[in-house]
């Protein structure tokens, strides 16, 4: 521990040369260090950091904390953390910046819980999730869409609830759209989710940047939702509070007893009875069941009870029910399941299967065979915009437009300044010759009179119809202005399980204003003006979904 070493550093590239020297420590047993993961979703190097237990057998058992960090707060909450004997601090670096832990922000929490579950000696019946401020939003996010990942989950100085802004952008004429996007990351929404997951909520009582009546509203919530809850409010405490000081416990509002005790007796444990929230089918699965919302946000209520009962208690706007078999046989199911759903009953035998779908709408019935004819909001493409930078995707634009290049590289500086990701860059011509739908998505700069890409699947992209530079139909619904602009997602129709994003127009207004587009605030689909975009809110002219069958 505390030995040095010097590491030469060349990179030669396109006739570029550079050679720079790395000094490294090599850090002692139980020492906070930093690591690099490799992102899935664009090949780029992230770095987090990790703290191990002090003298961490190699087979031992130990828990994994994921602490998330605050917007421009220290980069590795791991290293505010005391000396512990029993789990692995590890602080996502937030793709080494400030983005939200929504969308691939999301990704990245989950792509490191993997890495370093694989790496390192982890109970995955304790792994724990925490964060502070901007943190603690992600620590609700990722908690109420993905409960079953953790023993107990612990937001630190947050807000949950963001009911209030979506309300206020409810009330803008053309920003609805933005209203329900907000909806859909509004982890109130979904407090029910964590009906079988601990929290853990602490704040200061006199905090000047998060106020503490944040924490108190979905406190009551969860409360209110029947979901076990602790909550700690520490008086004249204010965002961030107390030292790192060496032994047990770290910075006092991240790590200290109260906290660590909480989370220390607290285990996995997969529930007999699942109350689920579900809005969208890439957070369908809550537990052991998976829910297919008819329309809107499906609420269900299952209990698998004695005797090899399956009781569904509730099912709104519910069409369809999965049960992973798998689970339920860790509580005792036998050979043959009975399901209950209201007067219905329906005997199955479930020996030899994994999983067992149930359709609810027109009657209780296996869903088995039953025909998804045309395109549904199914993963992999499911929306929002944003949705379609969370796996492999190319930025396309046209040979011969200055302008299309120009604004296809101010999407490429957007992904590496936002989030810490690479992106390349194809002509039009390229992607259709190279057929590159077929392993990436693709977001096209410019509309069909511009880009010959967006030419050639025009035509499938049913819910929308490009009527020139001055107009745009969306749903059926014709919108002209003196210039219009369109940011949309939708399966890509030469590969249905890929999404194509559009961004720009049929003008070259339309392209230069591409700079302009909010596009973590893009629901499905945005028109703008490229005269005001950007410089007031009449620059958005609609926002809103898809309906479930993409129109």
């Amino acid at each position: 521990s505390g030995d040095e070493a010097a590491l030469d550093l060349i990179v030669e590239a396109g006739g570029f040369r550079e050679e720079v020297e790395l000094k490294l420590r090599v850090v002692g047993e139980g020492e906070h260090r930093v690591e690099t993961y490799l992102s899935r979703v664009d090949g780029s190097v992230h770095s987090y950091g990790l703290k191990p237990p002090k003298a961490a057998e190699p087979r031992g058992n130990y828990g994994l904390l994921i602490s998330l960090h605050g917007f421009k707060g220290h980069p590795y909450f791991s290293e505010l953390y005391g000396d512990k004997d029993w789990l692995f601090a590890v602080g996502p670096s937030a793709r080494d910046g400030e983005v939200p832990y929504r969308e691939v922000g999301c990704v990245e929490v989950l792509e490191l819980l993997e890495w370093v579950a694989s790496r390192y000696p982890v109970d995955r019946d304790r792994v724990y999730l925490s964060g502070h401020s901007m943190g603690g939003y992600g620590a609700w996010f990722i908690g109420v869409r993905y409960p079953h990942l953790f023993a107990a989950i612990a937001p630190l100085s947050s807000r949950g609830d963001l009911s209030e802004d979506a309300a206020r952008l409810r009330g803008r004429r053309g920003w609805g759209g933005v209203a329900e996007l907000l909806e859909h990351y509004n982890p109130a929404n979904f407090a029910e989710n964590l009906s079988a997951t601990p929290v853990f909520v602490s704040h200061g009582s006199a905090d000047d940047i998060v106020p503490v009546e944040a924490s108190r509203r979905i406190v009551e919530k969860l409360r209110g939702a029947g979901v076990e809850v602790v909550y700690e409010e520490v008086e004249g405490a204010k965002h961030t509070w107390g030292s790192v000081k060496p032994g047990r416990y770290g910075l006092d509002c991240l790590d200290r007893k109260s906290i660590e005790s909480f989370l220390a007796k607290h285990a996995r444990r997969v529930p007999r009875r699942v109350r689920a929230v579900v809005d969208s089918d890439r957070f369908s699965k809550v537990w052991w069941v998976r829910v297919r919302p008819s329309r809107g946000t499906a609420r269900v209520d299952v209990e698998l009870a004695g005797g090899g009962e399956l009781v569904i208690r509730r099912a709104e706007n519910a069409a369809e029910v999965e049960v992973d078999l798998g689970e339920l046989r860790r509580l005792g199911l036998g050979r043959e399941l009975r399901v209950v759903y209201g007067a219905e009953e329906l005997r199955v035998s479930v020996e030899g299967r994994e999983r067992l779908a149930l359709r609810l709408e027109g009657g209780l019935s296996l869903a088995e065979g039953v025909a998804d004819e045309g395109l549904r909001k199914r993963v992999p493409v499911t929306g929002p915009f944003m949705d379609a930078f969370n796996r492999p995707f190319l930025i396309v634009y046209p040979e011969g437009s200055p302008a299309c290049r120009e604004a296809a590289l101010h999407v490429q500086r957007w992904w590496f300044n936002w989030a810490g990701g690479r992106a390349r860059l194809v002509t039009d011509r390229e992607a259709l010759a190279a057929r590159l739908e077929r392993g990436f998505n693709l977001v096209l700069v410019g509309g069909p009179s511009l880009n010959t890409y967006a030419r050639e699947v025009e035509s499938g992209i049913k819910a929308v119809r490009f009527l020139g530079p001055d107009a745009v139909a969306v749903r059926g619904v014709r919108i002209e202005r003196e210039s219009v602009g369109v940011a949309l997602v939708y399966p890509n129709p030469l590969n249905p399980k890929r999404y194509v994003a559009i961004v720009g127009g049929e003008s070259e207004e339309a392209v230069e204003a591409v700079p302009r587009i909010p596009f973590t605030l893009v629901p499905d689909y945005m028109v703008y003006d490229p005269r005001l975009l950007g410089r007031a809110w009449e620059g958005v002219i609609e926002t809103g979904f898809f309906d479930e069958r993409w129109e």
